[in-house]
C-alpha cells in the first residue's frame, strides 16, 4: 500500500553548510534529495535512517533558482525516481523550490562542473498529510463554525523548510526541533 508523501534523503549539516555557500538567491533550501513520492511502507522501513552518500556533479542557475545534480551510491540509486537527482540550494521570492527540475532539464548556458563534493545524509520519510493538530476547545470551533459557515480560526503553526509544519515538534525535512 503507497503512503502519502516522499522518500528523501536529508543531509547532514556539514553537507548542508557546504552546498549554502553555493546558493544564489535569497531563500536557502539545501536540505534533501527528494527519492521517490508515494512510495509504500515496505520501502519507507527498509530505508528509513539509512546513511547514504553521494558526490555533488553540476551546479545549474538562473536568475529564478540554483541546484546541484547529485550522484547517489548504488544501494540508493535504485530507489530514485526522478529524472534528476539533485539538491535545490536557492530560489527567488515567489520560486517553489519545485522549480530546479524545470531548471535542471532545460538549462544549458547556466552550468558549472562541480568536481566531486562529498555529501551525506540520511534516509526519510515526509508525510504530505501530518497528523491533525489536537488542541483545546477545536470540538467547539467546529460547532461555532458549522454554525456560522465560516472556517474556524486555528492557533499558528510552528513551521521549518519553507513552510513545512513541525510533526510533533520536530521538522520532517530537515529534523531541526
Amino acid at each position: 500500500m503507497d503512503i502519502k508523501g516522499y522518500l528523501a534523503v536529508v543531509l547532514d549539516k556539514q553537507s548542508h553548510l557546504e552546498l549554502k555557500k553555493l546558493a544564489r538567491h535569497d531563500k536557502i533550501h539545501c536540505h534533501h534529495v527528494t527519492l521517490a513520492f508515494n512510495v509504500n511502507k515496505e520501502d519507507v522501513e527498509e530505508q528509513e535512517g539509512k546513511f547514504v552518500t553521494m558526490l555533488s556533479r553540476w551546479l545549474y542557475f538562473d536568475d529564478k533558482a540554483a541546484a546541484v545534480t547529485v550522484q547517489l551510491d548504488d544501494e540508493t540509486t535504485y530507489l530514485f525516481q526522478d529524472k534528476y537527482a539533485h539538491v535545490t540550494l536557492s530560489t527567488a521570492k515567489g520560486i517553489k523550490p519545485s522549480y530546479s527540475n524545470k531548471l535542471i532539464d532545460g538549462t544549458e548556458q547556466c552550468i558549472e562542473a562541480l568536481g566531486s563534493i562529498p555529501l551525506s545524509g540520511t534516509v526519510k520519510f515526509v508525510p504530505f498529510d501530518p497528523q491533525p493538530i489536537e488542541f483545546e476547545g477545536q470540538e467547539k470551533l467546529r460547532i461555532a463554525a458549522s454554525r456560522e459557515k465560516e472556517k474556524p480560526v486555528l492557533p499558528e503553526v510552528e513551521t521549518c523548510c519553507g513552510g513545512i509544519p513541525l510533526y510533533k515538534g520536530v521538522c520532517p525535512v530537515c529534523g531541526d526541533k
